[in-house]
């Protein structure tokens, strides 16, 4: 099974019932709304990109919208009976899921996208009581050790930045995805065999008891940020997917990221990438996927060894569009002490905004930089063009690789010597690691208050370094816990895209091609019979109905024949036959004010 859920990128960054679906389910969650898909089933699109979808059957896919905000990613969350939306935060480096409900009094309901989770307007939510916690605690209550609050069990996160929240547990049938700005009707039971996975109208199919923090109390960025909650995707029973995989939602214990940037940000949401429930989808990659090994029943950290400094202009793959660009090279140290013969820890955190690396590696990055720019980095604003930032160096991480399963995707490439995202010839000593590009325009971030570009890589992290949401742009990213991997593949994540040439496919596919001889025999036919009706009416005699009937078929023949003729001299050719409506709008939901954007912060 896999899920595609669409994902929304908020101003703030933290760290910190149905039967199973048999078969190997998988759900998508879109990048279009409802009503923009809606509007494009009803088009007639001529113009084709060549590539050509194949249909995923045998498949539970989903599609939605993904958005993005002013730091991190988030998706809808449809929660209750009837569905309640709530819009999370999509963290691999947290497990929690939570958001606030109708108890929390002054926890951002002006800066979120929605209202509080009314908890009474629900017929199926729960809250768990004392005795029966599963990711809880019930002695001395969280929220109120002193009040009579103790048959419920209490749940709380920290994060060292300052953000925190306080809630309740909590159950409640929960669904991820469909159409973003208003409720979908229940979709009737998917048959995976004759339908494909990109529609987001099959969401509240997926639905499943999800066990979460009902928050009554948030602090710093939790109360300013634009989603409204968070949505844990770390390797952690209380996560999302651990729960989905649970309750038979997906039957791996995997699921794909795929972000990317715009340079505009609406509160009503910006597409910005999808997530991939149950393992990941090949349409959405540009090379192929290459594996770090990730150690079973870990958290998301593995193995960086090395860090590379590409001179600017090369593009933002890993493999150059210049290769004669100057490349400098250096180990990845780490923190003080830590000893690793595959390298040093770092975690992948798609909640982080920013990546954050160790002060250790300063000296010899500061040193390569200035080679190559002849300057000092520092993540001062500063005022450059677009051209101008495309000129600095694109920084390359060399991941530990799985070398089994990377040696296996080298001898299945047709041209190993331009596999993309394996090290090959960068490092001979460790050809099959990883290579992951974070080029200038994912790193650099334009404020449009300062207009200034804020340098967003940072290396001053004194705990777990972290490569961030910045760093992942850009990559379809495959968190597999069952084959003990990370993947890497490159990708624009735009998976409005994807659904776009999809539904022209199926637009051709639903066109019925006319059978000519078919149409003239169908007007041979009628012609005849109105002969000899008229006939009938006007002749008596054998002969004089002989001599109409003949004059009938003479001038019906003649009829089809200039008509055909008329066609192919006046006609239009059948790839310009249909054009697509143009000015289709697609409102949205009404946006809240939404703060200025603020200082981006790890979870």
């Amino acid at each position: 099974m896999k899920l595609y859920l669409l994902l929304l990128s908020p101003p703030v960054v933290a760290r910190a019932y149905q039967t199973p679906i048999p078969g190997g389910a998988v759900f998508h969650i879109p990048l279009v709304t409802r009503r923009a898909l809606e509007a494009r089933r009803s088009l007639k699109t001529p113009e084709r990109s060549g590539r050509v979808l194949e249909r995923q059957k045998g498949k539970q896919q989903q599609i939605d919208s993904l958005y993005q905000g002013y730091g991190t990613h988030y998706v809808d969350l449809w929660v209750g009976t009837p569905p309640q939306r709530q819009t999370v935060i999509v963290g691999t480096g947290s497990g929690a899921i939570a958001f606030p409900c109708s108890e929390c009094t002054v926890c951002g309901e002006l800066h979120h996208t929605d209202s509080y989770f009314i908890e009474a307007d629900s017929t199926t939510f729960m809250k768990v009581p004392c005795g029966e916690c599963k990711f809880g605690r019930c002695a001395n209550s969280v929220r109120a050790p002193d009040s009579n609050l103790m048959d419920e069990c209490g749940m709380q996160e920290y994060y060292h930045e300052g953000s925190g929240w306080k809630a309740f547990e909590s159950t409640d049938i929960t669904y991820a995805g469909g159409p973003h700005d208003k409720l979908q009707a229940l979709h009737p039971e998917h048959n995976p065999q004759t339908e494909d996975d990109i529609d987001p109208l099959r969401a509240s199919s997926f639905s499943f008891n999800l066990t979460f923090g009902c928050q009554t109390y948030t602090s710093g960025l939790f109360s300013t940020q634009l989603a409204d909650g968070i949505m844990g995707m770390d390797n952690v029973a209380k996560s999302f997917w651990s729960q989905a995989y649970e309750n038979g939602m997906i039957d791996k214990k995997s699921f794909s990221l795929c972000l990317s940037r715009q340079d505009e940000v609406s509160p009503q949401g910006t597409e910005a990438g999808a997530l991939t429930m149950g393992g990941t989808d090949k349409r959405l990659h540009t090379s192929p996927m290459v594996y770090c090994y990730l150690e079973p029943g870990s958290e998301f950290v593995i193995d960086m060894r090395k860090i590379h400094l590409r001179q600017g202009g090369g593009g933002d793959s890993a493999m150059s569009s210049n290769p004669s660009l100057r490349v400098l090279s250096f180990n990845y140290t780490g923190r003080a002490g830590e000893e690793s013969t595959r390298g040093k820890k770092v975690s992948i955190d798609s909640g982080t905004t920013d990546t954050y690396l160790t002060r250790e590696i300063a000296p010899a990055f500061q040193e390569a930089w200035k080679k190559l720019t002849g300057k000092i980095y520092n993540n001062d604003p500063v005022h450059l063009t677009k051209e101008e930032v495309n000129t600095l160096p694109t920084i390359l991480f060399q991941l530990a690789g799985d070398e089994k399963k990377n040696d296996k995707v080298k001898k299945s490439h047709q041209n190993p010597d331009l596999l993309v995202g394996l090290a090959g010839s960068l490092d001979p000593d460790h050809p099959l690691d990883v290579i992951v590009a974070m080029p200038p325009s994912h790193y650099m971030e334009y404020d449009k208050e300062r207009e200034r570009y804020v340098p967003r890589f940072y290396m001053d992290e004194m705990w777990t370094p972290v490569i961030g949401a910045n760093a992942m742009m850009g990559h379809d990213v495959n968190f597999d816990e069952d084959q003990h991997h990370i993947g890497w593949a490159e990708s624009p994540c735009d998976y409005s895209e994807l659904v776009e040439e999809f539904e022209e496919e199926e637009i051709e596919r639903s066109q019925t091609k006319p059978d000519a001889e078919g149409e003239e025999k169908d007007g041979e036919e009628t012609i005849n019979t109105l002969a000899a009706k008229e006939s009938e009416g006007l002749c008596k005699s054998l002969l004089c109905k002989g001599f109409s009937t003949v004059l009938l078929l003479v001038l019906g023949f003649a009829g089809v024949l200039f008509g055909k003729k008329r066609l192919q001299l006046f006609g239009f050719p059948k790839e310009a036959r249909y054009q697509p409506t143009a000015g289709v709008e697609i409102p949205d939901i009404e946006g809240k004010n939404v703060p200025p954007s603020g200082t981006n912060t790890v979870i």
